[in-house]
């Protein structure tokens, strides 16, 4: 790692939340691979952690990281976030996707624990709803109106998976220069409450 980053290696970044300007994503496409392919041509296997790891040395105007600490829990990052610790794109250039399935109490659940943060106050903000029970809709809609959302419907439930793929086809039509994608289960805080 120290001989082709450059300099002695001290931290590892996880990629376990990132994102950025949509023009980008094709160069770092094309580095992470090129990294790859380096790498275990030169008979190292490491991890993807590894290749991200390189990309934040090799290219540190372009790949900036946030320390969370040894324990590596991204939570850290989310809980600065939400003391206003952490920074966010302070702009109206970001899209916010949540992905939803039948579940409507959830997503109120998973947008009360962002209340008052970035996330919701300075994004532009679609609701990719995969609900396959019809009885669900008008609470579904009450919440996109209280909140500001835009309610995608899906005609079918695509999946996990294929709302993240839908997410970023719809981000590249828009003038937004950064994206976050959440579940409707990704909450920011621990609650007592749960649903079952």
């Amino acid at each position: 790692m120290d001989r082709i980053a450059g300099e002695h290696v001290n931290r590892v970044a996880r990629g376990g939340f990132f994102g950025g300007r949509k023009n980008h994503i094709a160069e770092a496409n094309g580095l992470y691979y090129s990294l790859l392919h380096d790498t275990l041509d030169s008979g190292f296997m490491g991890t993807e952690e590894s290749i991200f790891t390189l990309m934040t040395y090799l290219q540190p105007k372009d790949y900036k990281y946030y320390m969370i600490g040894e324990h590596g829990m991204i939570g850290t990052f989310f809980e600065h976030l939400k003391n206003g610790e952490a920074e966010v794109p302070d702009n109206q250039n970001t899209n916010l996707y949540v992905v939803t399935f039948n579940f409507p109490e959830q997503l109120r659940y998973l947008l009360e624990s962002y209340r008052g943060t970035g996330f919701l106050n300075k994004t532009h903000k679609y609701l990719i709803n995969n609900s396959t029970d019809d009885s669900t809709l008008p609470e579904y809609e009450k919440i996109c109106e209280e909140y500001g959302f835009e309610h995608l419907k899906q005609e079918k439930n695509i999946g996990i998976c294929g709302g993240r793929q839908y997410a970023a086809e719809h981000f590249d039509t828009t003038i937004s220069k950064y994206m976050i994608f959440l579940e409707d289960d990704m909450l920011l805080k621990e609650s007592s409450r749960s649903y079952e």
